[in-house]
């Protein structure tokens, strides 16, 4: 048998990992600052409290 391959994560596997971390914090942010933008310019104390379940 052959020893298994350990070369590890190459520069563009961690990019790419680094890439969807990031457009997960930019979208999660930017959906949070919406949501509490438009409360405020609808004159809502607080924004509306949403279930997912």
């Amino acid at each position: 048998m052959s020893a298994p391959n350990r070369k590890g994560m190459g520069l563009g596997d961690a990019l790419l990992v680094w890439m969807a971390i990031g457009f997960i914090v930019v979208f999660g942010g930017g959906t949070y600052a919406a949501v509490h933008l438009g409360s405020w310019m609808a004159g809502i104390d607080s924004p509306p409290n949403i279930r997912l379940i």
